[in-house]
């Protein structure tokens, strides 16, 4: 019996790497940092809050506001019912003040017809803008590229257009459709 032998040997061997590795993963206290501070904790005080840092905010560009041209060309458009548009009437009108309540010719189909103006603007350099007061369906465009839409409100409502430009002559299209009820179509000045 005092005889130990190769048996007993790798028997106390791997005993001991199996206590090694028990001690090493199984330690709670292993896998704690030493420079761990326990947190401060105060009854009957209020938490700190954090102070938001204000974030800077960017600075409007400013607008150039344009007249009013003095003259437009109007022209009418009834839609045909096998699909796409006719022109029916071209003139001239002083100022951007269209209000109707029903078709502007008495052939046309009321809530079945939309209105083309077209006139060269001088913008400035920079950011250029305008207001329309509408009750229509309308879209505007500046040099053949639309910049604003709005779609046909209950009531008249306002349309903020702006566009940016290198500055000099632009060619503005207004294209309003009369969808139902009274027609409005007004440059605000």
């Amino acid at each position: 019996m005092s005889k130990v032998g190769l048996r007993e040997v790798v028997a106390l061997g791997a005993l001991g790497v199996a206590g090694f590795i028990g001690f090493m993963f199984l330690d709670p206290t292993s896998t704690e940092s030493t420079s761990h501070t326990p947190g401060d904790i105060r009854l009957g005080e209020t938490p700190p809050t954090a102070t938001p840092t204000l974030a800077p905010t960017a600075t409007p560009v400013p607008v150039t506001r344009l007249d009013q041209p003095e003259s437009w060309r109007l022209s009418y458009y009834e839609s045909a019912v096998s699909g796409g548009d006719i022109l029916t009437g071209d003139s001239f009108v002083q100022r951007l003040n269209l209000v109707s309540e029903r078709a502007p010719f008495r052939d046309m189909r009321d809530d079945a017809w939309s209105a083309v103006l077209s006139q060269g603007v001088t913008a400035a350099a920079g950011r250029n803008g305008f207001t329309l007061e509408y009750d229509c369906s309308v879209a505007v465009f500046v040099d053949d590229e639309e910049v604003a839409r709005g779609e046909n409100p209950d009531g008249p409502a306002r349309l903020d257009v702006t566009f940016d430009h290198d500055g000099g002559t632009v060619a503005l299209r207004i294209e309003a459709r009369d969808t139902g009820g009274p027609f409005l179509l007004r440059w605000v000045d």
